[in-house]
């Protein structure tokens, strides 16, 4: 008896035990549901905000109804009584990635003017969710007098282009921003020119022209090709804007003092609402509705980004001999592709620059080789990256080595000496010493080494002595008699012939003088042959710019002067059409349209995609020559 008393009290302490731990899970399970429920409201908020709320008369303001995470329809905006709207609904679209989440945010926006000086009420704004119209908040303004504001409310029916370029003025600018202040002589900084626009605009703008800044002094590079603007958000002074890099290059300077870097002036076209007069004071008048008196207006502005001053210091005087303007942190390295030839075979020194720094702006070496070895301009390979960064990778100068005759050659070491900018001091490089070995080679090429002559001289020594003729030969009777011969015959009828050919001539060239078309027709190959013997100079001097150039002249020069088409009213589509319709083979007329434009790809946007300029020579020539052949 006594143990089932003393387990009653325990039974039920167990029981309420078991009882609070359900409610306790109960409890647990509302509150985060409840939890999960207030922030989903909270979440879908519609609220109204405004950039400031004390303004004098006449000065303007922006007042916005963001609506987040939700779907709304058939906003209704208040009556905006004592302000007069120049301009809205304005609507622009954000969306926020991050570890949460997504959000959206829709953001319908006024820009106000203040018409007298008071304390003002702007009514809740409303918008259908989910089936059910809410409200935002209301928003007080405080308007004070101001003189001035007064004198600009005076002025309202003659002043809407300065009122337009005052608002899109506070709503997109352009800055400048500078890597760096102070630099090197050769010292690589970045210059980045960006675009700015406020919500308020966003989408309603045009780019209609671009005034791209003079980079005097600098060396220069673009580092973004400007096709479609990809915009990001960006915080400035606590203001949201849509960011996007109009042009970002890459400077190096080229000389010393302070350097300007220009201003970068962009043309826009900005579509604005422009609120009508009110018609009627009928208040069942409803096309008096501010609705149907909304209209759109395009207003020309032009933004300049401002200038910027460089500071660019001088190197240390010290220079050392071998110093070739190179600044950064650099490696050298050379070596022979092979250490043992025969004698006038040709082998190959290769000195490799490899680090960061201006690596582009080197230049070949001035090599010191025994006399007795040959030595050809190099040939330079580039493989140097550009971004943000600067210059990285290598460049190698390959210089082609001929020995003359057999023996061994000691090519001296290699300095190089360029300013390290982490050290502040001037590093001298130096490579190890070459030995080049030449074997015994061809009777022809065995022969002295001559001083004076030169490598041209070189080549026919060896071969100035005629071998003995072995094979039959005819020989003419010293005392021939010329008088009567074919030969005397042919010179006495020369002139009479060469004169009727002159006369034939001289008709030809003005019956094609009289035609202007058939003239440019017939001299259109020749014209293109020279075209691209300069472009083939270009080519062997490595500028590329220069080469892309002239063999777009080339090209689009041929197909004016082949078709009779003046340049300026030539297209690629107007081409294509008339090569067709002449029965030019379409992979001949594809392949000269491609080639042009890709060089002119090439010439005004360049980017990571290259070809070999060899390559890009070969196919203008050759697309000339079989479009020549079809068009004849």
């Amino acid at each position: 008896m006594q143990n089932n008393w003393t387990n009653k009290p325990l039974k039920k302490f167990v029981f309420l035990t078991d009882i609070l731990s359900k409610m306790k899970k109960f409890i647990v399970k509302y509150l985060f549901l409840l939890l999960i429920i207030s922030s989903n409201l909270l979440s879908q908020n519609f609220t109204a905000t405004v950039d400031r709320n004390q303004i004098s008369v006449g000065e303007t303001f922006q007042v916005s109804f963001s609506l987040s995470n939700a779907e709304g329809k058939d906003f209704k905006a208040p009556g905006f009584k004592g302000f007069s709207v120049l301009s809205g609904p304005n609507t622009s679209q954000s969306f926020q990635w991050g570890t949460g989440g997504s959000s959206r945010t829709v953001t319908y926006s006024y820009i106000l003017r203040a018409d007298m000086e008071g304390k003002f009420t702007i009514d809740p704004a409303s918008i259908i969710v989910d089936g059910k119209r809410i409200n935002s908040n209301s928003i007080t303004i405080t308007v004070v007098k101001d003189g001035q504001g007064e004198k600009q409310k005076s002025s309202e029916g003659g002043s809407l282009e300065s009122q337009a370029n005052e608002l899109i003025k506070k709503n997109l600018f352009i800055k400048l921003s500078l890597s760096k202040q102070s630099v090197y002589q050769g010292e690589s900084l970045v210059a980045t020119y960006k675009l700015y626009v406020s919500p308020t605009l966003a989408g309603q703008i045009n780019i209609s022209n671009i005034s791209y800044p003079n980079l005097g002094g600098f060396w220069t590079q673009d580092l973004i090709e400007l096709k479609n603007l990809q915009y990001s958000r960006e915080i400035v002074d606590g203001v949201a804007y849509q960011t996007a890099e109009l042009k970002k290059t890459l400077l190096i300077p080229q000389q010393t003092g302070t350097l300007k870097v220009d201003d970068l002036s962009v043309d826009f076209v900005v579509r604005l609402a422009v609120q009508g007069k009110k018609r009627s004071r009928d208040p069942f008048d409803i096309f008096d509705d501010p609705f149907f008196r909304q209209s759109y207006q395009d207003f020309n502005f032009t933004a300049r980004s401002g200038s910027g001053n460089i500071n660019v210091k001088p190197l240390p005087q010290n220079q050392p001999l071998e110093f070739r303007g190179g600044v950064g942190q650099m490696q050298m390295k050379a070596w022979l592709d092979k250490t043992t030839v025969k004698a006038n075979e040709s082998t190959t020194l290769k000195v490799q620059i490899s680090g960061s720094g201006n690596l582009k702006l080197l230049e070949p070496f001035n090599l010191n080789l025994p006399n007795d070895l040959d030595v050809y301009d190099p040939k330079t390979v580039d493989n140097v990256s550009v971004s943000a960064s600067g210059m990285s990778g290598n460049k190698i100068f390959e210089y082609y080595l001929v020995p003359r005759h057999q023996g061994e050659f000691r090519i001296e070491p290699i300095e190089f000496a360029y300013f390290d900018l982490n050290k502040r001091e001037y590093i001298t490089l130096r490579s190890e010493t070459l030995v080049l070995r030449a074997e015994k080679g061809s009777e022809t090429g065995n022969v002295p080494l001559i001083s004076g002559v030169t490598k041209e001289d070189v080549k026919y020594l060896g071969q100035d002595i005629r071998h003995i003729k072995l094979k039959d030969f005819k020989l003419r009777q010293k005392n021939e008699n010329f008088f009567g011969s074919l030969a005397f015959f042919g010179l006495a009828l020369a002139p009479m012939l060469l004169f009727v050919a002159f006369i034939l001539i001289q008709k030809r060239n003005e019956k094609l003088k009289g035609n202007i078309a058939l003239l440019k027709t017939r001299k259109a190959m020749s014209l293109a042959r020279k075209r691209l013997s300069l472009a083939k100079k270009l080519l062997n001097k490595n500028l590329e710019e220069e080469f892309f150039e002239e063999i777009s002249r080339a090209l689009w020069g041929y197909l004016s002067d082949r078709l009779s088409i003046p340049i300026a009213d030539l297209t690629r589509d107007s081409a294509s059409k008339i090569l067709t319709e002449r029965n030019a083979n379409q992979e001949v007329i594809d392949k000269i349209l491609n080639t042009i434009e890709y060089c002119e790809f090439a010439r005004f946007a360049p980017s990571n995609e290259k070809f070999s300029l060899a390559d890009v020579y070969k196919n203008a020539e050759e697309s000339i020559v079989e479009l020549e052949g079809k068009l004849r």
